[in-house]
Order: C-alpha cells, then sequence, then structure tokens
C-alpha cells in the first residue's frame, strides 16, 4: 500500500486546471469543426500546405510502403537530398505517424494536435507566474487562436511553423524549472523539446526562438540570482544542449551539409532579398480590423504580399486587458514590455534600417529573410499582458489600482466613439466613397490599359468585398470596445469582478472563433491531388525521363503519377543547380522557392542545351511553342484549358556513353564549355582526363532506378564516360563491377564515371557520410538520456531505502 498512488493529491485545484486544459481542447475544436467532423472533407492547405507539406507527405508515406527510407527525392529539382531538406519535418515523431493516414485527414488532426498543445503550453506557463486560471485560460486562448498563428496555418500553409511554436511555452516553462531546480528529469525534457522543436522543420523560426530563448533563460537566472545555484545551473543546462546536438544528428548534420550549397546562404543574399517581408507599421490596424485590407481567405485580399506574416490580429478585448496589465507590477512585466518593443522594432526591417541591420548581424541570422516573422514574440507578450490584466479582475479589489481602471475605461472609451464615428460615415457615404474609388480605378485602368488593367479589374471586382469586411470590422470593434467600456463602467458594481472578468473571457472566445473561422475553409482532398489528364498521359511513357512544366502540373500529381520535373517549389535546391536552369533561359532568380519561373514562357528559353544535359524530354505549355527543336506531342484538356505536350529529341539519355572528353580546370570552366556547344558531341568534365574518341553519344541500358540506387549496363570498345544525368552531390557512390570509382563533375552539374574498355555494371549508391554520422549521433544521444534516465531514478531508489533504514 505504501507503493500505491496518493490520489488525496488530486485536490479540487487539479481538476479546476483540467477543465481548463479540456476548455482550451474544445475551443481549438470548436474552430476546426467544419473539418474535423467532415470525414470526406479537409482544411485547404494554402500554397505551402499543397506545394511542400502535402508533398512530404506523399513522399514519405510512399518511400516507407516501398521499402525505403526517403533519403533522396527524385521528383523535383532533378534529385536533392530530401533528408537535408531544411524544412522537411522527416523526424518530428507526430509528422511520421501522420503518414500513416491519408493527407486529407492528416493534416486536419496535426493542425488540432498542435494548437491543443500550444493552448495547454500557454496555460501551464502563464500559471507558473502565479497568473489566476481564468487569466490563464484567457492568455492561453489568445496565443492559441490569434491571427498571427492562425493565418499562418490557414493562409500560409505553414505546418511546420505551428508545429514549432507548439512547444514554445513549454520551452520557457522547463528554462524555469531548469533554474529554480536543476536536476536530470529537467535536462532530459528539455533537451527532448528542444530536439522536437529542431525536428518540426522551420530554421528561421527555430533560430529566432533560440534567441529567445537564451534572452528568456538569462533574465530569469538575474532575476533568481539569489536562490540559484549557477554552476549546477550551467551544468544541467549544458548536458541538456549536449543532448539536443547529438539528438539532432541525424537531421543538423546532413543540414549543415545542404547549408554550404544552398542559395540562401552566403554572397547570394543581399540585404534587400534577406528584408523582402518587413511588416510595415500601418499593419498595426490589424489589430483593431483583421479585414481591413480585404480577406486572404476569400480572394478579397489587396494589401501587402504575404499577409500571413502581417496579420497580428489577438481580439479587441485582450488589447484592452493588455492595456490594464502593462501596468501590473509583477516579476516578468519587465522582460514582457522588452520583448514587445525588441520584437516590434525587429520585425519593422526595411522600415527601420538602422536597427535592423544590427539585429541581423547577429550570428546566424545574416540569411533570415523574414523580419516579420518577430511579430510572434509581440502578439505572446500582447497575450501574456492581456493574461495579466484579467488576473487583476480575479483578485481581491485592492489589488486593482484606479489608474489602471481609469486606464482602460478612457482607452475604450476613445476607440469605441471614434470607431462608431467611423461607422457612421461609412454607412452615410457609402455610394459616394465606392463611387470615387471606382472611378480612380477605372481612370488607372484606362490610363494603363495593356500593364496594369487585369491587377485594376482585380481590385475593382474586389473592392465591394473588401469594403464589406472593413464595414462588419468597424461595427464589430464598435461594439466590443463600448460594451468593455460599460462592463468596466457599472459592471464592477453591478456584477462584481467574478463575473466580469468571465464576460471579457467569453468576448475573447468569440472574436478569435468568429476571425479564425473567416480564414479556412473545408473542401474535397481532390483539390489538392486533382485528377490530371497530363499525369495520367505522361505517366505511361517509358521512362525515365523529366519534364519542364509550363502548365501548372503540381509536385504532387508528378510524385504520384512518378513524373520527375525539373523544376519546383521549396527552398531546399543547391545554388549550383538554381545557377544551371537560370542559364537555360540567360537569367538570375535569387528566389530559390521557385525554380525555373520563366518569365514570359517557354519561348524566352535561350540556351537548351541546358535543358538537355538533364535528360528534358518532354515539356509541358498552355502556349504554343515557336522553338523549332521541340517536336509536337499533341495536347490533353485539363480543366477546361489546353495544354501543349512536347518532345526534346536532343534531351540526354538518363545515362549516356561519350568517347570524346574536354578537360575543364573548374566548375565555371564546365559550363563554358557546355555554353560552345550546339548539340551534345562531347562531354566536359571536371579534373578529368580528356579523351579523343568519335564525337556523340550512346545510350545506356537501365537496369533498376530507384531514389536512392541506380544500376546500369555499358558496352564499349573503347575508353568512355558514362555521363549520369543525375545531379552532382556529395554523399553519391559509383561502383564499376563492384568497384568503387571516382564520380567526376560533368558539365558542371551531372556525374561522370570513366569507364575502360569493355561490358561492365555500374552501381550509383547514395551512401552520405552526413547521415551516417548524423545517425550515429543520434544513437548515442539516446542511449546517452536513456542511461541518465536509469541512473536518477536507481539514484532516487537508493536513497528512499538510505532514508528508511
Amino acid at each position: 500500500m505504501n507503493h500505491m498512488y496518493d490520489f488525496s493529491k488530486y485536490t479540487a485545484a487539479h481538476r479546476t486546471d483540467f477543465v481548463c486544459v479540456v476548455i482550451l481542447v474544445l475551443l481549438a475544436a470548436l474552430l476546426l469543426s467544419r473539418a474535423l467532423f467532415d470525414p470526406d472533407g479537409m482544411i485547404q492547405p494554402a500554397s505551402d500546405g499543397v506545394r511542400q507539406i502535402a508533398f512530404y507527405h506523399e513522399f514519405i508515406r510512399d518511400s516507407f510502403q516501398k521499402g525505403e527510407f526517403p533519403l533522396w527525392n527524385t521528383y523535383i529539382y532533378s534529385g536533392y537530398p530530401f533528408a537535408a531538406n531544411l524544412a522537411g519535418p522527416l523526424y518530428h515523431p507526430l509528422f511520421l505517424m501522420a503518414t500513416l493516414f491519408p493527407f486529407n485527414s492528416a493534416y486536419t488532426y496535426l493542425i488540432f494536435i498542435h494548437l491543443a498543445i500550444l493552448g495547454i503550453g500557454t496555460y501551464a506557463l502563464f500559471r507558473s507566474y502565479a497568473f489566476g486560471r481564468l487569466a490563464c485560460l484567457l492568455g492561453a486562448t489568445v496565443v492559441m487562436l490569434n491571427g498571427k498563428v492562425l493565418a499562418d496555418i490557414f493562409v500560409g500553409g505553414f505546418i511546420s511553423g505551428i508545429m514549432l511554436i507548439s512547444l514554445f511555452p513549454w520551452l520557457l516553462l522547463l528554462i524555469d524549472k531548469q533554474i529554480r531546480n536543476p536536476n536530470t528529469i529537467n535536462s532530459l525534457l528539455l533537451a527532448g523539446v528542444l530536439g522536437l522543436s529542431f525536428f518540426a522543420g522551420h530554421p528561421q523560426l527555430f533560430l529566432l526562438q533560440a534567441y529567445f530563448c537564451l534572452f528568456y533563460g538569462a533574465y530569469r537566472t538575474f532575476m533568481h540570482r539569489k536562490r540559484v545555484n549557477i554552476t549546477k545551473f550551467i551544468l544541467f543546462s549544458g548536458f541538456s544542449l549536449v543532448l539536443t546536438f547529438l539528438v539532432v544528428g541525424v537531421q543538423l548534420i546532413p543540414q549543415l551539409e545542404l547549408l554550404s550549397h544552398s542559395p540562401r546562404a552566403g554572397a547570394d543574399d543581399s540585404r534587400e532579398f534577406n528584408f523582402q517581408v518587413s511588416f510595415p507599421p500601418w499593419y498595426l490596424v490589424h489589430f483593431l480590423f483583421p479585414h481591413a485590407f480585404g480577406n486572404a481567405a476569400d480572394g478579397s485580399y489587396v494589401g501587402n504580399a504575404h499577409f500571413h506574416e502581417l496579420s497580428v490580429f489577438s481580439g479587441i478585448v485582450a488589447l484592452v486587458l493588455a492595456g490594464v496589465g502593462i501596468l501590473n507590477r509583477n516579476k516578468e512585466r519587465l522582460f514582457f514590455m522588452l520583448v514587445l518593443l525588441l520584437s516590434f522594432l525587429s520585425a519593422l526591417g526595411q522600415y527601420l534600417p538602422m536597427f535592423a541591420e544590427i539585429v541581423f548581424d547577429l550570428p546566424l541570422l545574416s540569411s533570415f529573410r523574414v523580419p516579420a516573422r518577430f511579430m510572434w514574440f509581440f502578439v505572446f507578450s500582447i497575450a501574456f499582458f492581456a493574461a495579466a490584466g484579467l488576473d487583476s479582475f480575479t483578485r481581491d479589489a485592492s489589488r486593482i489600482s484606479r489608474k489602471q481602471i481609469h486606464y482602460a475605461r478612457l482607452l475604450c472609451g476613445i476607440a469605441g466613439a471614434s470607431l462608431a464615428g467611423l461607422l457612421f460615415v461609412m454607412i452615410i457615404f457609402e455610394d459616394r466613397v465606392r463611387s470615387v474609388e471606382l472611378h480612380v480605378f477605372n481612370s488607372l485602368s484606362a490610363k494603363s490599359a495593356q500593364v496594369a488593367s487585369p491587377v485594376i479589374g482585380r481590385l475593382v471586382e474586389t473592392l465591394p468585398r473588401v469594403y464589406t469586411h472593413q464595414l462588419i470590422d468597424v461595427a464589430i470593434a464598435g461594439t466590443v470596445f463600448i460594451f468593455c467600456y460599460l462592463l468596466l463602467l457599472k459592471g464592477l458594481k453591478w456584477f462584481g469582478q467574478e463575473v466580469v472578468a468571465r464576460s471579457f473571457f467569453l468576448l475573447v472566445c468569440v472574436e478569435l472563433i468568429v476571425f479564425g473561422s473567416t480564414l479556412y475553409y473545408v473542401s474535397s482532398a481532390s483539390v489538392v491531388f486533382p485528377q490530371s489528364a497530363v499525369g495520367e498521359r505522361l505517366g505511361g511513357l517509358e521512362g525515365p525521363f523529366r519534364i519542364l512544366n509550363f502548365a501548372g502540373l503540381s509536385q504532387t500529381v508528378a510524385q504520384r503519377h512518378s513524373l520527375q520535373l525539373i523544376g519546383g517549389y521549396e527552398g531546399s535546391l543547391t545554388k549550383e543547380y538554381l545557377d544551371f536552369t537560370n542559364r537555360a533561359v540567360g537569367v538570375r532568380d535569387i528566389s530559390p522557392t521557385n525554380a525555373l519561373r520563366i518569365r514570359g514562357g517557354i519561348n524566352n528559353i535561350t540556351a537548351p542545351i541546358f535543358l538537355d544535359v538533364l535528360n528534358t524530354k518532354i515539356i509541358v505549355s498552355y502556349e504554343n511553342v515557336s522553338n523549332p527543336r521541340f517536336e509536337n506531342g499533341g495536347s490533353v484538356d485539363e480543366n477546361g484549358k489546353t495544354v501543349f505536350i512536347y518532345t526534346n529529341p536532343y534531351a540526354l539519355p538518363r545515362a549516356a556513353l561519350f568517347t570524346v572528353a574536354e578537360k575543364t580546370s573548374s566548375r565555371e570552366d564546365s559550363l563554358a564549355c557546355l555554353e560552345k556547344m550546339t548539340t551534345l558531341d562531347r562531354i566536359c568534365v571536371e579534373q578529368g582526363p580528356p579523351l579523343i574518341g568519335t564525337p556523340g553519344f550512346s545510350a545506356v541500358d537501365v537496369l533498376e532506378y530507384s531514389p536512392t540506387r541506380i544500376r546500369l549496363i555499358a558496352d564499349s570498345d573503347e575508353r568512355a564516360y558514362l555521363a549520369l544525368s543525375e545531379v552532382y552531390y556529395p554523399g553519391w557512390i559509383a561502383r564499376v563491377d563492384g568497384i568503387e570509382t571516382e564520380i567526376y563533375r560533368a558539365y558542371g552539374m551531372i556525374r561522370g564515371v570513366l569507364l575502360e574498355p569493355g561490358k561492365h555494371v555500374i552501381e550509383f549508391n547514395y551512401e552520405p557520410q552526413s547521415f551516417r554520422t548524423g545517425l550515429t549521433a543520434s544513437v548515442l544521444g539516446i542511449v546517452l538520456m536513456i542511461i541518465a534516465l536509469i541512473s536518477h531514478y536507481c539514484a532516487g531508489s537508493r536513497n528512499k531505502r538510505s532514508s528508511a533504514k
């Protein structure tokens, strides 16, 4: 009986905490109810959800079903190291579990689970600040359902973002526990949560959170300096960091290898590129009017690009309460005031260049390109002060200062009166305002009919919906402010503090649920994985071959039909590949997200021989191709649009033999060698021995082809180079008749192997040393965690036995 759990410890207070947790879960379920309870529907993901997350999900699932580990992806960018992907949650346990289910249900439940984790973690963190339960519940609701989080999910499609952010409050909570009581268990928990944060697959946001945690840890250590054993804290915290680096090694080390080849790192990234998504100061209007520039979900948004990075709506009631809470005197107030100020200044980016240059000169931030993401910490601070403000109403009356109440009343009164006046003006002068705006837009359209007409036309078409959104926002904001003012003016006397506090909480819930429901919609999974006439037509062709896509052929459709694209959408291609493909069209596109997005279409290709090297046998396009080197392969109807299919008879086979080789001393020389050619009559090999033979090439038979293993059989009467049209990248090993041989870089981009005369079996395997080293580190880290855990409990048992004696 002595070893049984003492249920008397489970007090009424614990039951109340459990009820609060249940409420947070129900709020997340209420927001997502349309998708959660529709078995045939799904939350319609935005661009990144469709182009990246669905693609990752399906590729991982398909690889596991084939008994393969997804180290290398062949479907986009002519192949790239998938396991080293800077943005892929390949090792996150929940994402891996989600690949067991269809994407439509997996996507919805991943969002639901991580919203709940975020809310519960925030509740636990604010409870550790000694806030009342209702105040913590309100703060957690604001963090869980604010515009920054929801827009990132529904408009940006960043599932990796919510997977990472959901662990943020848990990190802060564990840092506090480590400061107050540094021990093995807290160290293991901290290492585990840090590892999960890294595996979420959002390196830039992970870096920001890491800086925040360092700042938070330093501040909290200073605040508790009289009660902290600094030496013990440093030792256990160092142990946590070492374990974290070991556990994430399986992805960290390959990522570092890929990073050295990334177009987002190094001199290619300009200051302008890094600051391309800064937070415009006037977008603070989103705190009051979340749809001030239209709704990005229904297509009526007419504001700055990247709405999901700029949306910061946290509820008007939360702002009122934050105004009260910022005057509270608690230990954490100064820290979050600093965060509020510094995060806003950093988010301004290009709008405050002097400060931004200081921030982005910090180590590892030089390639950070979205300053607006600092607004996550700004919104989190607003939630903290809102919780502090509501806490004032749930304490004794003596804890509420007159200054706080007068300040909140004044804020509500002025804002409510102003909004009521604005609403009156919008209603009275609706026809006049709209006619003036339409007149301006029509005038602009008439002056620039050829250039701006499509854009202006969309604005004119969208204007009534934008105006409707603005009208609704103003009406809601005015109503909420006036209601808050009345509650503050008479509610405390009439109903008491507890009723007023609960009213504020319910208002916040209603505001955020209604706002969140405007940002997403439910549709069929066929929108993400549509039936594709182009995919079915090309999927039946004999391969392998690659496709140049100008007809909206999505990555998910390509993967489903086993089609390989030379373009793609994500940031994990190498700068060498981006440079190579850009030479085909004579441009320099520094955007790594959309490789080979050729302006003007296929007829702008200036150097098609670069496409020939990449085994580009098929071109699909919405427009007719005027280049005579491409042959008409017919057309298909795709959703009411005609898609033209062209073949390229000059494309290099996936594997070919060359008996003429030109030696080059560098990659740039190899590219220059290729640019001088009109046909592929020889191979340009970096640092390889030259060959003199018969110009031209002959195809090589492919015996086996998978993402990480390729087997070929070649027969030549003379010495020759085997040119394999696969991206040259570290980690690939070539064996000729079972004997490892050197892989040369050919044409500055693909792989070449020197063969002696005769018949040979050539095998290429992707066996990256970076993955093996990382896997060893991760296994070592997990073993150390298990040993530390066992040692901790063994030591605890010994101490109990000693005490008993």
